[in-house]
């Protein structure tokens, strides 16, 4: 995840080291599940409904919850982060330092999370 986001985070810019590293999720989910959306329709279509890429077995209740819960959180951060960055000027839209922490810390989760993912069903995009 930090590759994304090095320089930006050595000269401490939260706004722009939030933007790539959201970003850089999204390529991490087209490399893992093969497809070629972006944003919340990419996590969508990659983690939800009947997911191409698996983070549990969706054998159970829990591991269903467990994989829609990193989903919505992973939709989240496009919803929350890299598209107010991508559609507002800095000078009206602002990420303090925890926020950007707070940021980092749950991609780096889900990154972790992705992983040891495995891809499930692949039905044509």
């Amino acid at each position: 995840m930090v590759r994304h986001c090095r320089p930006e985070l050595l000269r401490k810019d939260c706004y722009e080291a939030v933007f790539e590293a959201v970003k850089g999720l999204g390529a991490r989910l087209r490399e893992k599940s093969g497809l070629d959306e972006d944003g919340r329709a990419l996590v969508q279509a990659a983690l939800r409904g009947k997911p191409r890429v698996l983070l549990t077995d969706c054998a159970t209740v829990t591991e269903r919850n467990e994989q829609e819960g990193v989903a919505l959180l992973a939709e989240g951060l496009f919803a929350a982060f890299r598209n107010p960055a991508a559609h507002e000027p800095r000078l009206v839209w602002e990420v303090s330092e925890q926020d950007a922490l707070d940021v980092l810390g749950t991609l780096s989760m889900i990154h972790r999370r992705l992983d040891t993912a495995r891809l499930g069903g692949t039905t044509a995009p």
